[in-house]
């Protein structure tokens, strides 16, 4: 707790009498703080350290207002609770000699030295597990053990800071809850009002230009208001459930925030802004509203229509990729081949009535899709697009009264020749249009993870998928319209060639990238490796945009980051040089991921480390093997993985090989979010399953399903299909079920929740990405400006005589400690582990160590 005060011991009476009856509240806060804090079982309370009483009466309150919430601020999933008796403020005694007629305590301090020993271990040992409360317990025996004083001080400074972790995210949310329902009700008072002015400007009977312009300006306003409120009551909702805050919104205020949004939202749609619909109203609602699909389905058609109408009517102010490259390819034969896989192979009995109404419902869209017509002119024929969707209605007609036996592989292929026949009769769509319009249609009917890949669009989902591309090796955005460099990747083209982070791309081969989309740039910059591409760079200290010739080549992006970059570029991995106790974050899995581990792992264990944070945050997955082989870095035996196929009758396992094992007693955290998913569940439900780390962070994604990519000769594309489930070594499986929203049995659940709110999440976010950009190191690559290479060395020249040096200056390097005090969950994970190293110190001089890393960090 922050503005903590020591109680004074010499008080009157009243004083006493006062002290008594905070102890009582506080005693009653921890009734409630039982659900708010960092384990499930009932919170240590600080005995060294007091909350004022302002603080108590705050809690107080908050009791007396949600004596029903749980709110877990650090919640432990896998211990016992423990019941927690009101102890005395050891800072009350501090100065304070016992009467000789006192009586002894139930629980006395050990007066031999071996047993003290051993409750010291036992003390650290169970922090480590993450048993804060027991291990407070443990040490309030020891404290008049003058023996134990020395470690036992170094525990109480861990549980300490953990109270502290515990109050910062209570106190987080709490402050976060409450501002969104302030905020909430300020827009609604805003919309209120801004709609009285609105109403009373239309009752007068003027027209005028400035008048119209203001009824406009007044009523974008008073849809601003509701939309915030929608995402306000949306921030609060979220966060209730996550922590267990019981919500305050009374119905009438939800119902009418749920109507204004329908109405904005069906303005939206008449203006054909699909997206802006989908983001702003009907994907809200739909998290919101679990109960209903009818969110989910107009939301679904919603992101399709925004979709085809940027690839065939694209922005006339930027230049995109062409949608005739996009379908180049696309044919009958394609479809044909993917279905018969689907229909042999997908991990599920395919639904193939969804897949014919989902085929039909995507070609319907096509017509119903206003914008298309300014591409494709025969659609403004109002005449020919009506007698096209009353064709398509007369088939979804039939869809129904077709017996589910004849529905099937060639059911499906008889449907698509109908619909091109329709189309040729109406339309006349290009038939690569309508044709991959209802293969998407039908695939999208299944998990959301199986399609086809059109052979224009190979080359792209290949770089996502292996990480691997020809390129020049820049991370690239838009912000504010302008092609920004983001970071450099290291040892790349661009790197070698001096660009930096923060430089404008204003060209490209002599184009400029003013009206371009970032996709088209992606594609003017990456080509063929060995060929040159000019970037036309603007640079705040260039006094002219300056022009770089750069040779592409083939680029791996790197899936393993440290924590910081230091001054010089290099990644620095230890979040505690002193204990040794070191980090690595995995972005994805390609195929060089573990490989690339396991040689950081190896340089770092020869520079000391003696323990690890593993970050598997915001991670979304990738191949299964490197997650099989990254799990396999830390254990020698068992199964790591197991997948089932159709039905569950083939299952296939993988096993630990001792060959492949680095370290199996290395004490290991791994943090995992909301966005660990697919390979990242599979790599952290694994070394939980085995006892083998520490997970903390909150409940993954539940993406547990197995795609394979096949070719569909002769053509180039491919098909990207789910075949399997897989399940943890517990037997458990990951994959939660789309059909069930309101199951929360999915994911890994972490052994110790610490949730974020809103603003911790993009504060560590923002402070990771920054403390990761790859600089060009100042390196002065405009001649009229240059100065000596020497007078350029970062770590040699005390005072910069060049605007890129002081640019360099200027930037913000960042250390272990200010990562982790932007990130709580960093912060846990180095509490643990710092207990643990306590516990093998202590246990060393028993001559046992060793005993205490690896697997027994976890056991019960």
């Amino acid at each position: 707790m922050k503005n903590q005060a020591l109680i004074n011991t010499n008080l009157d009476r009243w004083s006493a009498l006062l002290i008594l009856l905070i102890l009582i509240a506080a005693a009653g806060a921890l009734l409630f703080s039982n659900q708010l804090t960092a384990v499930s079982v009932p919170p240590e309370k600080n005995k060294s350290i007091n909350p004022s009483l302002p603080q108590i009466t705050q809690t107080t309150q908050l009791t007396q207002q949600a004596s029903s919430t749980s709110l877990t601020a650090i919640q432990q999933t896998d211990s016992t609770p423990l019941e927690i008796t009101a102890q005395p403020d050891p800072s009350v005694n501090e100065n304070t000699t016992p009467t000789e007629n006192a009586a002894p305590t139930e629980n006395a301090a050990p007066t031999d030295p071996t047993q003290a020993h051993q409750q010291l271990i036992s003390a650290a040992q169970a922090i480590a597990h993450g048993h804060f409360d027991q291990a407070q317990q443990i040490i309030d025996q020891l404290q008049n053990n003058e023996s134990a004083q020395l470690f036992a001080q170094k525990l109480r400074n861990l549980l300490t800071q953990n109270q502290q972790l515990t109050d910062q995210s209570f106190q987080a949310s709490q402050q976060a809850y409450d501002e969104y329902l302030q905020n909430m009700q300020k827009a609604i008072d805003t919309a209120n009002w801004r709609q009285t002015m609105l109403q009373a400007s239309q009752t007068i009977e003027f027209d005028s230009k400035e008048k119209t312009e203001a009824e406009t300006e007044l009523k974008d306003q008073v849809q601003q208001a509701w939309l915030d409120s929608l995402s306000q009551y949306g921030s609060s909702s979220f966060l209730a459930d996550r922590m267990n805050i019981k919500p305050t919104v009374n119905n009438e205020t939800r119902d009418l925030i749920f109507s204004q949004a329908l109405q904005i939202a069906h303005e939206y749609i008449d203006q054909e802004k699909w997206l802006d619909a989908y983001a702003r109203v009907y994907r809200p609602l739909a998290l919101l509203d679990k109960q209903s699909d009818n969110y989910d389905q107009t939301g679904s058609r919603l992101v399709r229509q925004a979709i085809i109408s940027d690839m065939y009517v694209p922005d006339p102010n930027q230049e995109a990729i062409p949608w005739q490259k996009r379908r180049d390819g696309v044919s009958y034969t394609i479809y044909s081949a993917a279905l018969r896989r689907i229909v042999d192979n997908y991990v599920d009995q395919p639904d193939f009535r969804e897949m014919a109404n989902k085929a039909l419902e995507y070609c319907t869209l096509l017509a119903e899709t206003g914008k298309l017509s300014q591409t494709f002119t025969q659609m403004q024929d109002q005449q020919i697009t009506e007698s096209y969707l009353k064709k398509l209605a007369e088939l979804h007609n039939q869809l129904d009264s077709t017996p589910q036996d004849e529905l099937g592989f060639s059911h499906l292929l008889g449907l698509l020749r109908q619909v091109q026949d329709i189309n040729q009769q109406t339309l006349q769509l290009p038939l690569e249009v309508i044709t991959a319009d209802f293969a998407e249609g039908s695939f999208a009917a299944l998990d959301g993870y199986s399609y086809v890949i059109w052979p224009g669009d190979v080359q792209t989902f290949n770089k996502d998928m292996t990480g691997e591309f020809s390129g020049i090796g820049v991370e690239i955005t838009k912000p504010e319209g302008f092609l920004t460099v983001n970071s450099l990747l290291e040892g790349s083209p661009a790197e070698k060639a001096g660009l930096d982070a923060g430089d404008k791309i204003i060209a490209v081969d002599g184009k400029s990238t003013t009206n371009i989309t970032l996709e088209m740039a992606v594609q003017l910059i990456t080509g063929k490796s060995g060929t040159d591409v000019t970037l036309t760079i603007d640079r705040d200290s260039f006094k002219k945009p300056k022009d770089f010739t750069i040779t592409r080549q083939r680029i791996v992006v790197h899936t393993i980051k440290g924590l910081y970059r230091d001054p010089s570029g290099r990644w620095q991995y230890f979040l505690d040089k002193d204990q040794g106790i070191a980090y690595v974050q995995v972005t994805n899995f390609y195929g060089e991921t573990a490989l690339s581990l396991r040689e950081t792992l190896r340089k770092l264990k020869s520079q000391n480390m003696t323990s690890l944070v593993l970050d598997l945050r915001n991670n979304s997955g990738g191949f299964l093997s490197a997650a099989i082989q990254m799990v396999d870095t830390f254990i020698s035996q068992g199964v790591i993985v197991s997948t089932r196929n159709r039905g569950g009758i083939n299952e296939k396992a993988d096993y630990a090989r001792p060959e492949n094992t680095l370290d199996e007693k290395l004490p290991l955290i791994v943090l995992v979010n909301s966005n660990s998913a697919s390979a990242s569940e599979i790599v952290s439900g694994a070394l939980k399953d085995h006892h083998r780390a520490l997970i903390i962070g909150t409940r993954t994604f539940g993406k547990g399903s197995v795609q394979e990519i096949h070719n569909l000769r002769p053509t180039l594309a491919q098909l990207k299909m789910t075949v399997a489930y897989y399940y943890l070594p517990s037997g458990r499986r990951v994959h939660r079920d789309p059909k069930d929203k309101l199951s929360k049995d999915y994911g890994v659940e972490p052994n110790l929740t610490l949730e974020l709110t809103g603003q911790q999440n993009l504060d560590w976010l923002t402070a990771k990405r920054q403390a990761g950009i790859l600089h060009s190191n100042g390196q002065n690559l405009d001649p009229e400006n240059s100065a000596s290479p020497d007078d350029q060395d970062y770590n040699e020249t005390e005072e910069s005589n060049t605007e890129e040096d002081s640019e360099l200056n200027h930037r913000k390097f960042y250390t272990a400690k200010e990562l982790m005090e932007t990130d709580t969950q960093l912060k846990l994970a180095w509490l643990c582990l710092n207990a643990n190293l306590i516990a093998q110190s202590l246990d060393s001089e028993n001559q046992h160590r060793g005993e205490l890393v690896g697997p027994a960090l976890l056991e019960n």
